[in-house]
């Protein structure tokens, strides 16, 4: 368990270092707010499949 809470933790600090670089690429707001969703989207489902893992 301690294993998947690490790599999450990897992947959220990995997720805020591609915002602040998409963020400062200056691309169309729509598009990077996409992007945000997306990757929050991934996190979520992340999320939900750690909390239903049996051990």
């Amino acid at each position: 368990m301690e294993i998947i809470k690490n790599q999450i933790e990897a992947l959220e600090r990995n997720i805020t270092t591609i915002n602040h670089k998409i963020n400062s690429l200056n691309i169309k707001p729509d598009l990077a707010e996409n992007i945000d969703f997306s990757l929050d989207d991934l996190k979520n489902k992340l999320m939900l499949k750690q909390n239903n893992l049996i051990f």
